[in-house]
């Protein structure tokens, strides 16, 4: 077996080396509250041992993160200008039997290598929706930030919409961080990424 077919056989033996010997969700924390009935804040974080080139790459790869994030049905930039980005968002998600699709367009604003905020300016699924990402640190050690604020349109009891959005978040982080440590690892062994 040679070339780059054995590359990829390699890397990705080394990423499943790499993922058993880590928990799924091991390294991630999360925090929420709900502000006021239905208005919930979510806070969570993960360190990684990545490039932040690599972890930016990964936060902005807007057109392609349903493909590592299992939540996202559908995502595409509408918009590019030098201030902001204007992107939008189809995601499904749930708990037991409550089970709903949700739509953002999202105005992005981005501080490159150390900070994105974004806002949901549709209105559609949420009254309000925003938060913000952030690379903080230095290698070996990255820590990711996020942070969300939402308050659905649509009611959700409130035990209800807490596991909902604490599974989804947890979710959310994991899959961001396992996405890191692929592109990383696939980086330093030399084999490109399939798009």
């Amino acid at each position: 077996m040679g070339g780059a077919r054995g590359a990829r056989l390699g890397v990705a033996c080394a990423l499943g080396l790499v993922l058993s010997s880590t928990a799924r969700g091991a390294d991630v924390s999360l925090r929420i509250e709900e502000d006021r009935p239905g208005w919930y804040v979510l806070e969570g974080s993960f360190t990684v041992t990545v490039p932040r080139e690599i972890a930016w790459a990964v936060l902005t790869d807007y057109d392609h993160i349903g493909e590592f994030v299992s939540s996202i049905r559908a995502s595409r930039v509408l918009e590019r200008r030098p201030d902001r980005i204007v992107l939008e968002q189809e995601a499904s998600g749930g708990v037991l039997f409550f089970k709903r699709r949700t739509f953002v367009r999202l105005d992005i604003y981005e501080q490159p290598l150390r900070h994105l905020w974004f806002q949901d300016t549709s209105g559609r699924d949420f009254l309000s929706y925003s938060g913000a990402w952030r690379l903080d640190g230095q290698p070996p050690a990255l820590r990711v930030e996020y942070r969300l604020e939402a308050a659905p349109r649509f009611y959700v009891p409130g035990f209800l919409a807490r596991g909902v959005f604490r599974r989804s978040a947890e979710r959310l982080l994991d899959e961001v961080r396992l996405e890191m440590m692929k592109r990383a690892l696939a980086a330093e062994t030399g084999v490109a990424q399939g798009r």
